[in-house]
């Protein structure tokens, strides 16, 4: 059966907002797994000491970790980002410095409530090469979003994701979106032909009024055709790059030639070549190019970009 994982974005440490109650409470009555990426500062400024609300947030995770549907997974520490520079808490730090991001997370969630997380993604879904060589610290962590090959850890690529959650005025961080059905529709599209598993991110927190109940209507509609929600361990442990009824399927964008390619090889079954009793080779058959080496292949003249007269002149060395 193939599985949406819904990857529910930036849940700080702390008493729930109306808007996280909503759809966490939606979830959980529902039934629907839901995986919710944990920030471990008390504010974006991600001060130790800025405002701690440790008792609101023990029990807002130990509410959490009750409901059976509901997974916690590490997203950083502060979320802070400069878009302009293009520089994150993942992305332009030091490997030392995000390794030090991903150990905070880690040790207030198992502190206030004795979780362990075992997931990890970077706010914006922005990574570097030192990302990769801090995650390598923390053997707990084996999965891993939107990120490069990781030694060790299970990677969810960023093929799999789809986003649908146009802000709703101005574009910029922390600005209010709406959960977009018809974009969630026409983004899955290509997974849902195929009966391919994806992973839909979203931000509850930043939804408008109405984005909820179009997120239950889009979940219906998966449902229907044979989808469900997953944790990130039974969504990992599918064959991500296969539909249920193929063994080998290509991905989504090499679609459209394979069955290019199809079609054609179903127009030469309908209408086979007529054969001799003995295979008849030329030798024009045998000095083209797909015959020989690659290395020795030659580019067909027709492809050979014409060479302007004034060029040719200067080549010959004349005017």
């Amino acid at each position: 059966m193939p599985q949406v994982l819904i990857k529910a974005d930036d849940l700080r440490v702390g008493a729930l907002s109306p808007r996280w109650r909503a759809f966490l409470e939606f979830c959980a009555e529902k039934g629907i797994h839901a995986n919710v990426g944990i920030m471990g500062g008390w504010t974006q400024k991600g001060g130790d000491d800025d405002h701690p609300k440790p008792a609101e947030a023990k029990e807002m995770l130990s509410w959490l970790l009750a409901q059976p549907t509901l997974h916690i997974w590490n997203h950083g520490f502060t979320h802070l980002g400069d878009r302009d520079a293009g520089t994150s808490e993942f992305k332009g730090a030091s490997a030392e410095a995000q390794a030090l991001a991903i150990r905070k997370t880690q040790d207030r969630v198992e502190a206030l409530c004795g979780a362990r997380m075992n997931a990890f993604g970077a706010p914006f879904n922005w990574t570097d090469h030192n990302t990769v060589v801090a995650l390598q610290q923390f053997p707990e962590i084996t999965y891993s979003f939107y990120t490069p090959y990781v030694p060790g850890k299970v990677n969810l690529h960023h093929e799999l994701f789809v986003t649908c959650e146009p802000f709703a005025g101005e574009s910029k961080p922390g600005a209010p979106r709406r959960f977009a059905l018809e974009q969630a529709l026409a983004r899955s599209q290509h997974f849902r032909d195929v009966g391919r598993s994806f992973v839909l991110q979203v931000h509850p927190n930043r939804w408008v009024e109405g984005s909820l109940q179009d997120f239950a209507t889009f979940l219906e509609t998966l449902t229907a055709q044979g989808y469900a929600a997953g944790t990130i361990e039974s969504f990992a442990e599918q064959d991500l790059f296969a539909g249920p009824q193929t063994r080998a399927r290509p991905l989504p964008h090499r679609m459209a030639g394979r069955n290019q390619t199809n079609a054609a090889s179903a127009g030469a079954a309908t209408n086979p070549p007529a054969r001799t009793s003995t295979p008849q080779v030329t030798a024009a058959a045998v000095e083209t190019p797909s015959a020989r080496p690659h290395w020795t292949q030659k580019v067909p003249t027709s492809l050979r970009r014409a060479v302007p007269e004034a060029w040719r002149k200067r080549l010959r060395g004349t005017r």
